[in-house]
């Protein structure tokens, strides 16, 4: 499972936008800003060199490339179990 906090840090770089990021995906923008702050704080990092046009920092930009990794890691493992699903489904359906 993907940490929620970069799904948010990967649609505000999408988006550009805190309030556009926050409808996005359904929260505030005070949740988006604490996201990103938790982010900061747990990996002792900057995230962006210019917050207003989200140039990312080194270190922003070593966990972007990590956040896309892991979004497209746990896409692959939803796509995999749910493959695995409809075919476990359609033995079963089969026996029957």
């Amino acid at each position: 499972m993907i940490d929620n906090r970069l799904i948010t840090f990967l649609t505000l770089l999408e988006e550009k936008n805190y309030t556009r990021t926050a409808s996005k995906l359904y929260i505030t923008q005070p949740a988006v800003t604490h996201h990103i702050k938790s982010l900061e704080n747990e990996y002792n990092i900057t995230l962006f060199s210019d917050s207003k046009s989200f140039k990312l920092t080194n270190a922003g930009n070593i966990l972007y490339e990590y956040a896309l990794r892991i979004k497209e890691e746990n896409e692959l493992l939803l796509n995999t179990i749910r493959s695995e699903e409809r075919r476990v489904g359609k033995e079963c359906r089969s026996r029957w």
